[in-house]
């Protein structure tokens, strides 16, 4: 039966409120509590009588009174926001407590908010979580969403992440926005067992929170569509989607908009689009969009280069607490790229952004403590750096780590932990791991000693321009033997190719380690240049590179030029002078001064020679002595070397063959192949007292050959020729070998052979002589006067050569000019009987008294023609 108070529902609803309230009153008067509840409604409202909170405070007090639960909740509302009465939130949440027990479902949701936030009462989760339970059972949407939360963070209930995808999904089939995102997060990121990922569910709900204008559902779905994640990648539906997110005032949005306008994803490139974007965000101090500012700034692209402005922007990002901000920062003040160098700062930041995560910071941070860069050197500290930034991944810091472990006092024990690191960041493409591997293969540090594995290892490295990669190629490729896969440890390549010695190879590498400012490969380029060894004998050539090196403080270097100047190389003499000019300021006492006082042990002996009268020159031989002796005791094979030559030159001590000959064969022991040689010397010398003294010497002298040393190929062939003669097939065998690395006295005596052994002197076609005629051809051209003078006989014999007097003359000249008796005695002999050159006596009385070994005279005599033969003093 239709009722006086549907009567007044109806005019309400129809906006009749002057009706409503006549009808409504009466009603009231007479304890109707629904009518007392619409009367206070109507006056809180102002809705047809004027707006009176306190009148509405009355009525709802009534109705409340009597139980009615609309008028419960309506007078804690009024508690609530201070309507009519002062603020009072222990009042508001007791009448929404007394309607919320009778059921009223968004009561029930006021009062968990309350609970939730304190508000009438001390927090209490659980409370919260109980009266969203009561209102989610009722299906109030934002009750459910709330509850999911809940049931997520579990804050108030024990975490159940099935349970918030059940009250997730209530809430998003009524179309609540927030639960769409919230369950889309949970499907997209996925937690098996429990809530298995599931992307193209993921995909449904951001896009229809997305339809309802949700920022965040916006951007979610186009990070989804940028990604592939649930369906192909779509960066201009992505694109479309940050563009709408980004209306809405969200930062991250802006941001990332600015990067696909910046690298042209989803749209064509537009710096100025993605400039203004991520000036956007960075109104919203969004920390990355700051950063990408100040990067802009100090490049000077697409902003004016502005580097005070720049470092600004990276601190207020840092200040946000960006590590990549504090890392750039640390960067700036490490190098001084923004001002002054200040190593606290640089600590300073790389310490905030390490504690942030940042494992490029972690990593630099090591480095301060491992080289003590603003602070004491720790090693310990830079290992747990090391290790940290390495634990993400970091080559760099594995590397580093590496290195670390192989200078610490026990680094024997962590080679293995050490060669993993180092394989790990080479893996990664690492140059230093790649080199250092290489170097661990090489030395044998952990692993056995493998000269092909170290090449593969400093080949991938020396293409990243490490310049000790290049150079320790080259020493591989030098100093392995001739076509012998097994020469070297591990002489077969993985790649099937025989490891072998390779001498253009061994140029390539050095002069590409040169170049990158190698100053051992500048003097090993100097060696190969000098001896000709892969390339043309060219001194000016070795003379540069030695110079480079020695500039560099590499005494070996310095000795070489030294001793290049001072025997006024022929072939540096001719030169043009342009190429003279370049060495002018050069000295040759100087270099060997230089390299004499960081004790270059040849070079001390040079210099002692040289100014053997001079009283400015003391040099210090004990304190060498003792420093090399130090070094030797630790096993240093150079050192034991040099050691020995002191004790054999009687250098900063007495002579001591015995000592010589001990630290050499410690030397030699370890492949000192200059050692073994020595070894040799030292029997030579007792060949009158010993009688075994030649095979002792013979038996070194073959070791070291046969490892490859010039000078003991030489002497081995020596002593084969004192057996079997010039000519014989061993000896000429050796004298090949040395004269093959450019030993000059090698060559001429293997030409030497080469003549001897050939029967018919006079056959110009024979390969023998012609051969012989190349050989002291090449010897000659390094300043060897008696290749000169045999090459000057060859040409006018027609030995090997067809018969050229102007050549012959030009050899003899050169060969005299060096101070070769015989030369100046037949260029005497042609210019006194007019053989391949104009008769002229005064000539040929210079050069006879010159061979002669007289001053010339002012005027000599004219002397008379002997019939004296060219072959006339051949030296052999």
């Amino acid at each position: 039966m239709k009722t006086l108070l549907d009567d007044a529902n109806a005019a309400y609803r129809r906006g009749d409120f002057a009706n409503a309230l006549r009808i409504s009153r009466p009603l009231a008067s007479l304890d109707y509590a629904a009518a007392q509840n619409n009367l206070g409604f109507m006056y809180a409202n102002g809705q047809g009588v004027n707006q009176d909170y306190r009148e509405a405070l009355k009525w709802y007090r009534l109705a409340a009174d009597q139980g009615y639960a609309p008028a419960e909740y309506n007078l804690g509302f009024m508690y609530a926001n201070g309507q009519g009465v002062g603020r009072d939130d222990a009042m508001a949440l007791e009448w929404y407590e007394r309607a919320a027990e009778q059921g009223l479902s968004d009561v029930q949701t006021n009062l968990a908010f309350m609970y939730a936030n304190g508000q009438g009462a001390p927090q209490d989760s659980a409370r919260a979580a109980h009266w969203f339970a009561k209102a989610a059972a009722q299906g109030d949407a934002t009750a459910q969403f709330h509850l999911g939360l809940i049931h997520a963070q579990g804050d108030g209930l024990p975490q159940d992440l099935v349970q918030a995808l059940k009250w997730y999904e209530s809430a998003a089939a009524q179309g609540h926005a927030y639960a769409q995102v919230k369950l889309g997060l949970l499907l997209s990121q996925g937690h098996p067992p429990a809530v298995p990922q599931d992307l193209v569910q993921a995909r449904k709900w951001y896009a229809l929170a997305a339809g309802q204008g949700d920022a965040a559902a916006q951007f979610n779905l186009a990070l989804m569509h940028a990604q592939g994640q649930g369906a192909e990648p779509d960066l201009p539906q992505a694109h479309a989607l940050y563009t709408q997110a980004s209306q809405s005032g969200l930062a991250c949005a802006q941001f990332n908009l600015g990067v696909m306008y910046a690298t042209g994803q989803g749209c064509e490139p537009d710096m100025e689009k993605a400039v203004d974007c991520y000036r956007a965000a960075a109104a919203q101090d969004h920390p990355q969009a700051i950063f990408n500012l100040a990067v802009l700034s100090a490049q000077g692209e697409h902003l004016p280069q502005d580097l005070t402005e720049a470092v600004a922007a990276y601190q207020r990002s840092a200040a946000l607490g960006l590590p990549q901000a504090h890392f750039v920062l640390g960067c700036l003040a490490h190098s001084g790229d923004a001002g002054a160098v200040d190593m606290a700062a640089a600590r300073q930041h790389y310490q905030a952004a390490a504690d942030l995560g940042h494992a490029g910071a972690q990593c630099n941070l090591g480095a301060v403590y491992a080289m003590g860069a603003g602070v004491s050197a720790d090693p310990v500290l830079a290992a747990q750096w090391y290790r940290r930034s390495a634990e993400q991944g970091d080559a760099l810091a594995r590397c580093n780590w590496a290195l670390l472990l192989l200078q610490s006092p026990d680094a024997p024990q962590r080679y293995a932990q050490a060669f993993d690191l180092l394989r790990q960041s080479a893996d990664a493409g690492n140059a230093e791991a790649l080199y250092t591997v290489g170097v661990m293969y090489a030395q044998g540090w952990g692993v056995p000693a493998d000269a092909a594995q170290a090449a593969l290892c400093f080949e991938p490295a020396a293409l990243k321009n490490h310049a000790d990669a290049w150079f320790n190629l080259g020493v591989i490729y030098a100093s392995a033997s001739d076509g012998a896969a097994d020469a070297v440890p591990g002489g077969s390549r993985e790649d099937g190719h025989a490891f072998a010695r390779d001498i253009p190879r061994a140029l390539q590498s050095l002069r590409a380690a040169a170049e990158l400012g190698c100053a051992q490969a500048h003097h090993n380029l100097g060696v190969l240049y000098a001896l000709g060894q892969g390339t043309p004998v060219d001194v000016w050539e070795a003379a540069t590179h030695y110079q480079a090196a020695a500039e560099a403080g590499d005494p070996s270097a310095q000795y070489a030029l030294g001793m290049l100047l001072a025997q006024e190389n022929p072939a540096m003499r001719d030169s043009a002078a342009s190429k003279q000019a370049s060495f002018a300021a050069l000295e040759a006492s100087a270099l060997l001064r230089a390299a004499a006082d960081q004790g270059h042990p040849g070079a001390l002996q040079q210099y002692t020679l040289m100014h053997a009268d001079s009283r400015d020159f003391q040099p210090d031989f004990r304190r060498i002595l003792d420093n090399y002796r130090g070094l030797a005791d630790s096993g240093d094979a150079p050192a034991q070397f040099n050691l020995a030559l002191m004790y054999d030159l009687g250098q900063g001590t007495p002579v001591d063959q015995a000592l010589a000959m001990h630290w050499y064969a410690k030397a030699a022991a370890q492949k000192q192949l200059a050692a073994q040689y020595n070894l040799g010397v030292m029997a030579w010398r007792t060949r009158d007292q010993d009688a075994a003294a030649l095979d002792k010497a013979r038996a070194q002298w073959d070791t070291a050959a046969a490892a490859g040393l010039a000078e003991a190929q030489f002497a081995s062939g020596v002593l084969a020729a004192l057996d079997g003669g010039d000519g014989s097939e061993l000896a000429l065998g050796y004298f090949e070998q040395a004269a093959e690395q450019g030993h000059v006295q090698a060559m001429v005596n293997l030409a030497n052979g080469l003549r001897l052994a050939t029967p018919v002197p006079d056959a110009t076609g024979s390969a023998a002589l012609s051969r012989a005629a190349q050989i002291y051809e090449r010897a000659a051209l390094q300043g060897d006067p008696l290749a000169m003078y045999m090459l000057a006989r060859a040409h006018w014999h027609a030995e090997g050569l067809p018969q050229n007097p102007a050549l012959t003359v030009d050899w003899y000249t050169r060969a005299a000019d060096a101070g070769d008796a015989g030369a100046q005695f037949c260029l005497g002999h042609m210019y006194a009987n007019g053989e391949g050159v104009a008769q002229d006596y005064a000539v040929a009385a210079r050069w006879y008294l010159a061979a002669a070994g007289l001053p010339p005279s002012p005027s000599p005599p004219i002397p008379q023609a002997q019939e004296v033969g060219l072959d006339a003093d051949v030296q052999g």
